[in-house]
């Protein structure tokens, strides 16, 4: 009875633990959560998850060789650990070892098929590798078993925006209805003006987005693509790029019509006045899509964004 008692007063205690340094985790406090794992890992060095938790903030610190080195740890406690899986195949795609990453999910999910959250790393991978088609797939089916996961409907999002342009809204709308002040919210949104022709407003939510959380690169690297298309010396070069995306064959295309209005311009009846005008025209829209963002990189840097 007495085992009994404190098997339940240990679980609370390492349940509380979790709170703590996830709570401390998302107020930016990742020192505060460090500091009471190694507390705790101090009392009971042979704890699996405790090392796992270590693993975790250490991750989050981008501390990805002692990251690993306590996720192996737990592994080597607990080899059935299907979430410390996941977690070294998260730290091995930021190491760029997508194999190793890919390994990692396929075990955790041979431990549980139906974790979502192992469900939607494998699918950021997949979006990360190119293979778009089961990156969908994964994200859709770790939607299934948490229908209100904020980041899984953002994904979705980004994987859709090339080619399900109205899927990709639908998907940044769910999101937006879960949480709408939340930053993946801002930062899907962002990407939904952007390829809509309304690069000010993506500016302001990508904006929004890193001040929301100030330390994801990602939303760092976002902001300042969406400035350099918000300023006038290229805005006709980012309106022009959002044309050619719905004319087969780009540019050759445009091209080929031009070469052929030049070509045959007088058969047609186009005043040769006009045809020239035309053509100059042509030529300077021309040199302008090369040099618009060499000049809109200068003008940043003499004027960063803010």
């Amino acid at each position: 009875m007495n085992d009994e008692i404190d098997s339940s007063e240990e679980a609370v205690q390492r349940a509380q633990i979790f709170e703590k340094t996830f709570h401390f985790l998302s107020i930016e406090r990742a020192d505060l959560a460090e500091q009471q794992v190694l507390k705790a890992l101090t009392a009971d060095p042979e704890e699996s998850d405790l090392h796992y938790l270590l693993a975790v903030v250490h991750y989050d610190q981008d501390r990805n060789g002692s990251a690993r080195e306590h996720a192996e740890r737990a592994l080597e406690l607990d080899p059935e650990s299907d979430y410390t899986f996941t977690l070294l195949g998260q730290i091995s795609k930021r190491e760029g070892k997508n194999q190793d990453a890919e390994r990692y999910y396929l075990e955790a999910l041979r431990l549980d098929p139906t974790c979502e959250h192992t469900l939607l790393q494998y699918g950021v991978l997949m979006e990360a590798t190119g293979n778009t088609k089961k990156a969908e797939e994964l994200v859709r089916l770790s939607l299934e078993y948490e229908p209100e996961n904020k980041n899984a409907h953002a994904v979705l999002a980004s994987i859709l925006s090339d080619r399900d342009k109205e899927g990709s809204k639908a998907a940044a709308a769910q999101g937006a209805r879960i949480d709408p002040n939340a930053a993946i919210t801002h930062f899907t949104t962002a990407n939904d003006h952007f390829a809509s022709g309304r690069p000010f407003k993506a500016r302001y939510h990508a904006r929004e987005a890193l001040r929301l959380d100030p330390g994801d690169e990602d939303f760092r690297e976002w902001y300042q693509h969406l400035d350099l298309h918000s300023r006038w010396t290229a805005l006709p070069y980012y309106y022009w790029s959002l044309v050619l995306e719905k004319i087969p064959g780009a540019q050759f295309t445009v091209w080929g019509a031009f070469v052929l209005f030049i070509t045959s311009h007088e058969s047609l009846g186009v005043d040769p006045q006009l045809a020239g005008t035309i053509a100059a025209g042509y030529l300077f829209f021309a040199i302008y899509t090369w040099i618009a963002i060499p000049i809109t990189k200068l003008w940043i840097r003499l004027r960063p964004a803010r």
